[in-house]
């Protein structure tokens, strides 16, 4: 029967053990606790000394100052607000900064915001691991995440001396780098508090939400921007003291003095200002020519408005023909004329029902001669004889010129033809059935080794039919004997017709 192994309870085990307990206790004594501290404390002083201490480095070895026992009561915690006192008397309530802090934080304690060990100089706040709820402090950080640059935000960047106090000049700074122009203007009209108005979240900004307030941001309104209305405001409290009243910006503009007084909304709506409806009590007048006399137009009606105008609509207007006042209509319509319009009475093309949809009567006023009303009507380039030749009293659109016995098509048509057009005349090509249904077809390129559309370069236009015959040879340097020795070397007996292989302007083997 073998034994079985004693391991640490062995000779050498215990003696092992007994060795590294007598360092240890060596060390103790030696070095104190600094043996198991992983490093130095804090050396920083604040105006007061607590609990007998001016800093944490005072504290020397007395680690049990701040770190309690395993066996001991109490905790961490305890032991930081044995000497912080104010820290523990805002924290009995939800108002000043500790009692912010710990209010809803689920459990945080002290040491998560400040650490120690980190070197004399080191910091002793750092709130950046935790989600501190700095809305509580009456600016929300859930818009300010990250940089313009879109690097995450430190707390430095807008607490630059201390987490207790910050810069009020950091709002511009940063917002004039992003948005100069803005920011310019912006301060113009509502100065640099920038948080008397901004709460960090976008509440009193652009999209504020009018309709939770008095005055309703509705029609035409919806397009003003804050300053039109608040220039001047500094502060959440003077942004609220404008009282919405239509004559505190529309009063300069009152076309009306003192006929209706202040009540603008009895007329007109936020949708438009010139969309006014007025409601005409009982008792007004019937004279409206007592407050519209300055809307008539130039050579208008003198006579009652209520001949034409009801009180639904001032635009809606009918005059009654039939009244006795319209005898000559140009006696009301002569300056409603279009330039060479007819001088005849203005019945012989309109009604009395509508000024629109006329039709003139051409065997009333015995209209032969179409070019004494019409002549300045005609386009450049016109034909120059009696309109009828081609158009009807009927409709003036809807033209068809007869040209029989017109054999000259140029004396008609030469300015409109296409830069670099074949000069001779349009028949060659053209009939008189179909300006665009062109006999001739080109498929060999008109731009062809810098032809640029000249017919000349290879038609000769002298010709009886000019597009009959071609040559090649007014550009390629060939002469007839060259061009027949090359071909016939390569058996090709017809070479007469060029483009009957080089059809597209290219050398070709077939």
């Amino acid at each position: 029967m073998t034994k079985k192994p004693l391991g640490c309870l062995s000779l050498s085990g215990v003696l092992a053990a007994l060795i590294t307990a007598t360092l240890i206790c060596a060390s103790y004594i030696v070095w104190g606790g600094k043996i198991f501290s992983p490093g130095k404390l804090s050396a920083q002083t604040g105006e007061m000394a607590l609990g007998g201490f001016s800093s944490h480095a005072e504290t020397g070895k007395k680690c049990s100052t701040c770190h309690a026992s395993p066996t001991s009561v109490f905790t961490m915690d305890a032991r930081c607000l044995a000497c912080h006192k104010t820290v523990a008397e805002e924290l009995e309530g939800f108002e000043k900064l500790h009692g912010l802090v710990f209010d809803g934080s689920n459990g945080i304690i002290c040491r998560d915001c400040h650490t120690d060990h980190k070197g004399a100089f080191a910091e002793l706040t750092n709130v950046n691991s935790i989600k501190l709820p700095h809305e509580k402090f009456g600016f929300s950080i859930s818009l300010h995440q990250k940089t313009a640059s879109l690097v995450p935000f430190d707390c430095k960047e807008c607490h630059q001396q201390s987490l207790l106090e910050f810069d009020e000049g950091r709002c511009d700074t940063c917002h004039t780098n992003i948005d100069p122009v803005f920011m310019t203007d912006h301060k113009l009209a509502y100065g640099n508090d920038c948080r008397a108005c901004h709460d960090g979240m976008g509440t009193h900004a652009q999209n504020f939400d009018h309709f939770s307030a008095e005055f309703h941001l509705i029609g035409k309104h919806t397009a003003l921007a804050c300053k039109d209305c608040h220039s001047g405001a500094h502060s959440l409290a003077e942004m609220g003291s404008l009282k919405p009243s239509c004559v505190n910006c529309h009063l300069d503009v009152n076309p009306h003095g003192q006929l209706y007084g202040k009540k603008c909304g009895l007329c007109h709506t936020p949708e438009d200002w010139a969309q006014a409806n007025f409601e005409h009590p009982v008792d007004v007048s019937e004279n409206c020519v007592k407050c519209h006399q300055e809307d008539a137009p130039p050579e208008h009606f003198d006579g009652q408005c209520s001949l034409c105008h009801s009180v639904l609509s001032w635009e809606q207007a009918f005059f009654d023909h039939s009244s006795g006042k319209a005898v000559d209509c140009n006696a009301c319509h002569k300056k409603d004329k279009p330039r060479n319009h007819f001088a005849g009475q203005c019945s012989a093309c309109h009604s009395n029902t509508t000024w629109e949809n006329a039709k003139f009567n051409h065997n009333v006023v015995n209209a032969s001669n179409c070019t004494a009303c019409h002549d300045n009507e005609k386009p450049k380039n016109h034909f120059g004889g009696q309109c009828s030749a081609c158009h009807n009293t009927d409709t003036w659109k809807g033209a068809k010129f007869n040209h029989a016995g017109f054999t000259n098509c140029s004396g008609c048509h030469n300015p409109n033809k296409p830069k670099n057009h074949y000069s001779g005349q349009c028949s060659a090509c053209h009939n008189t059935s179909s300006w665009k249904a062109v006999v001739h077809k080109h498929t060999f390129p008109i731009n062809h080794e810098g032809a640029n559309g000249q017919c000349s370069k290879c038609h000769n236009l002298g010709a009886a039919k000019p597009y009959a015959n071609y040559t090649c040879y007014n550009c390629h340097e060939h002469s007839p004997s060259k061009v027949e020795k090359e071909h016939r070397k390569e058996g090709i007996k017809n070479f007469d017709n060029c483009i009957r292989c080089h059809w597209d302007g290219r050398e070709h083997d077939d």
